[in-house]
């Protein structure tokens, strides 16, 4: 239990710092307005939290998890990157609720 709390709080920490602070706005406008329709659709991506959110999960599941370092990519790293995902827009929905847009 503890391991998934720490997970969660990992995906929803980066994936808060990428698509919504000061620190990664000049990327975030940089990308998303690029000529270049591969490089503004990853500046599309990193705008979006659900988004983010997924691939911040997979990331911290290979972090975390020593087992998940063999070449096998299986069901679970898809099944820890959509609960990341579902978390972080469940708790960007509340702050958004909140009144907490931009933390």
């Amino acid at each position: 239990m503890e391991f998934i709390f720490i997970f969660l709080m990992a995906s929803f920490g980066s994936t808060n710092i990428v698509t919504g602070s000061k620190l990664f706005a000049g990327l975030r406008e940089y990308l998303s307005t690029s000529a270049n329709p591969a490089v503004k659709f990853i500046g599309d991506m990193i705008k979006c939290p659900m988004c983010f959110g997924f691939w911040a999960g997979i990331f911290w599941y290979g972090a975390t998890n020593s087992q998940a370092s063999s070449s096998k990519f299986d069901f679970e790293w898809l099944a820890f990157g959509s609960m990341a995902s579902g978390v972080v827009w469940i708790i960007h929905v509340i702050l958004q609720y909140l009144g907490e847009e931009n933390l």
